[in-house]
């Protein structure tokens, strides 16, 4: 029923239902990540994180919430927790670019060109290697640095990070 709901986008209703759930079964981790989802779709974000958290009781290892709370620490402009929030995601899930990406936005926002060319670059490469339609997103977001790194006369860094990735760039 809280899917149900949730796909109207009627989010205070569907907490309603995943609220129920948990009740009955305190295991229930999905229930949790999406009262955490329909928070932060309600522009919750603490609430959305305390949900997540608790997801993260039951399942240590669970992707969902290991995504959103990066998500919502930067919708939170807690950029030094999203940071951290997206290294966990990282640790445990080593091959998924999505954690490379993300950290890589973060570090964008918060001025650290070499870090954040550093992990989108390896999101790119990751992305591409699995044949994904985000490795165009990655790709977008380097010509962004690309140009700001050009503006700055920073290019320099640009190219010895691109030489690191094997990454080809046409100047």
């Amino acid at each position: 029923e809280g899917l149900d709901i949730y796909r109207t986008e009627d989010y205070e209703r569907a907490i309603g239902k995943f609220k129920k759930a948990v009740k009955k079964d305190k295991n229930f981790a999905f229930a949790y990540d999406m009262i955490g989802i329909s928070y932060r779709r309600l522009n919750q974000y603490e609430k959305a994180l305390k949900y997540y958290r608790k997801s993260l009781d039951v399942d240590p290892r669970g992707r969902m919430p290991l995504m959103n709370i990066p998500i919502a620490y930067s919708l939170l402009e807690d950029f030094e927790n999203a940071i951290k929030g997206y290294e966990k995601f990282i640790e445990i899930f080593p091959d998924d670019p999505e954690g490379y990406y993300g950290i890589g936005r973060i570090h964008h926002i918060v001025g650290d060109y070499e870090n954040a060319l550093d992990t989108m670059m390896k999101s790119y490469i990751m992305y591409n290697e699995q044949e994904s339609p985000y490795a165009r997103d990655a790709e977008a977001n380097l010509g962004i640095f690309y140009r700001e790194l050009k503006e700055s006369g920073q290019l320099e860094l640009f190219r010895r990070m691109a030489k690191k990735y094997n990454i080809e760039i046409g100047e």
